[in-house]
């Protein structure tokens, strides 16, 4: 029995979505490397803070705010705490980081005059984030939704800084007892995904619709010679 013509019809079926999704790909590269104006001025949706220690403070980390449908999703990581140990962490009014202990970031972000409170609090600081909790290793690991704030309107973050205290924050007024500042840094928009980051997205991307074309096809040849 000849089977040319199945082996022929098989290699068919499965270069056609490879062709496909490989000019697919080419037309996505020229576009990327050439945005356009739209593309270029589009809407900030993710913003970031390094913290740099203040002297004598061994925290640092980084913080990432995202915007979401319910608020700003915070995320973030911040090492060098007192281990099993809570640290206020605030958004601070300015983006003056130039003093050793911080202290030229200004108070914490109020736009609206409330007194000082803690989270699940409705009136309190827009910058009032409540605490971090060190593991027993000194690492605290951030992930919150704060429904106060914006990036870019409402309440806006971006160009003030966040703080990590050396205390935890009590929810005492006048802004809650949290001590100085162990880190400090500037809220700014994030630099977008790296090349090598977008090309794996592109690849996991592309294998998975290449496999279930080639799911398909299959099934579809299996169906025809039975």
């Amino acid at each position: 029995m000849n089977t040319y013509p199945t082996k022929l019809r098989v290699a068919l079926l499965i270069a056609t979505p490879l062709i496909f999704l490989s000019e697919r790909a080419m037309a996505q590269d020229d576009s990327e490397a050439n945005p356009s104006q739209t593309e270029a001025q589009a809407p900030i949706d993710s913003l970031m803070a390094v913290l740099q220690p203040t002297k004598d403070s061994p925290v640092r980390g980084a913080v990432y705010f995202h915007q979401a449908e319910a608020g700003v999703k915070v995320t973030g990581m911040v090492e060098g705490l007192i281990p099993n140990s809570e640290h206020g962490f605030h958004i601070h009014q300015y983006a003056d980081t130039s003093a050793p202990d911080g202290s030229t970031v200004g108070g914490h972000f109020n736009p609206q005059g409330h007194d000082h409170g803690l989270p699940g609090q409705v009136m309190r600081h827009a910058g009032d984030l409540g605490n971090l909790k060190a593991d027993s290793e000194g690492v605290a690991r951030i992930d919150k939704l704060v429904a106060n704030i914006t990036l870019t309107d409402y309440n806006a973050i971006i160009g003030r800084s966040v703080v990590v205290h050396h205390r935890a924050d009590t929810g005492a007024q006048p802004s809650g007892e949290a001590g100085s500042r162990a880190a400090v840094g500037v809220i700014g928009v994030s630099p977008p995904s790296s090349k090598l980051d977008q090309a794996g997205d592109k690849l996991e991307k592309a294998a998975e619709k290449i496999g279930e074309k080639i799911s398909d096809a299959v099934q579809e040849l299996k169906d025809k010679l039975e």
